[in-house]
């Protein structure tokens, strides 16, 4: 019986240190800045960003990836429409902080710079301002290699699974469950 106790004390060791692990982990990714910046293509890199501002999605290969400002810089973020409304009400109702996104980088699919020249030229045109006088002037001319200029070689993913998380819940329960069921046998509850 006591061995009982023991183990599920164990068990919620581990489930302990997993959470440790986890906080710290989370805490040492490392900005996307930094893998972007300089034009890098690493893949499976923990990253983070601070959203400021979601700018708009760019729909490729019926799956939208977000366009996500932080630090003055835009990203390409793969995340949940419904993880964006909620990031964007929280930002709008938050002007002044931002959200931290964490995910993996992952490369960007082939074929996606086209439908990101068009966002940037609508985004810069929209947010520019010149008068009617200027108008025929004012063009972006803007290619494949401005693309990566704006957004880098890599997204952040973060429909990533973290298996981490699951083995963490398992191992709590089993724990929680042995140590109740050794309490339940020692005092005769129940």
């Amino acid at each position: 019986m006591k061995k009982l106790f023991i183990v599920g004390l164990f068990f919620l060791i581990i489930c302990l240190g997993l959470v440790i692990y986890g906080e710290v982990n989370d805490k040492y990714s490392i900005n996307i800045h930094e893998i972007t910046n300089s034009a890098s293509k690493k893949e499976n890199v923990k990253v983070y960003l601070n959203a400021s501002f979601i700018g708009g999605s760019i729909k490729y290969n019926d799956i939208n990836y977000y366009v996500i400002f932080a630090d003055g810089v835009q990203y390409l973020v793969l995340i949940s429409d419904k993880k964006a409304s909620e990031i964007n009400k929280y930002l709008l109702d938050n002007p002044m902080s931002t959200y931290k996104i964490i995910g993996i980088t992952k490369s960007l699919p082939d074929g996606i710079e086209e439908i990101g020249i068009k966002f940037i030229k609508n985004w810069l045109d929209s947010n520019h301002n010149h008068n009617a006088e200027d108008e025929h002037n004012h063009e972006h001319n803007i290619t494949n290699d401005d693309f990566y200029t704006y957004f880098g070689y890599v997204y952040l993913d973060t429909n990533v699974s973290d298996y981490r998380v699951i083995i963490t819940i398992i191992v709590g329960i089993i724990g929680t469950l042995l140590t109740i069921s050794y309490l339940i046998k020692k005092y005769q509850i129940l």
